[in-house]
């Protein structure tokens, strides 16, 4: 994304038409719920991905996607904060399945 500023450049250390890298944040912080890039399935109505139910049996949540950050998506409705998304083997289920789920406590 261009962006265009004015400021001032007193001691000459930017010359005219130099480009620079600026780093921003936001003035609060905006929370939001991220899912791997590689639980995110589609088909021709909309995005989903498979979540795991109290009872451990594999369902299918339509989500509605906002921005990609890195290798996550954004995910703007459709999964609250809790809810147990497959993010890896989900080639090997099916819904309705019942599975051992195990949690990612790395963080990543």
């Amino acid at each position: 994304m261009d962006v265009y500023a004015d400021f001032p450049n007193p001691d000459g250390a930017l010359l005219p038409g130099a480009y620079v890298n600026v780093n921003t944040a936001p003035a609060t912080p905006h929370y939001a719920l991220l899912v791997p890039l590689a639980a995110v399935q589609t088909d021709q109505n909309s995005s989903f991905v498979l979540v795991v139910g109290a009872d451990d049996k594999v369902a299918q949540q339509t989500v509605t996607l906002g921005d990609q950050i890195a290798q996550n998506e954004v995910v703007t409705s459709g999964l609250k904060l809790g809810d147990r998304v497959i993010v890896d083997g989900i080639q090997k289920v099916k819904v309705g399945d019942t599975v051992a789920p195990t949690v990612d406590t790395s963080g990543q």
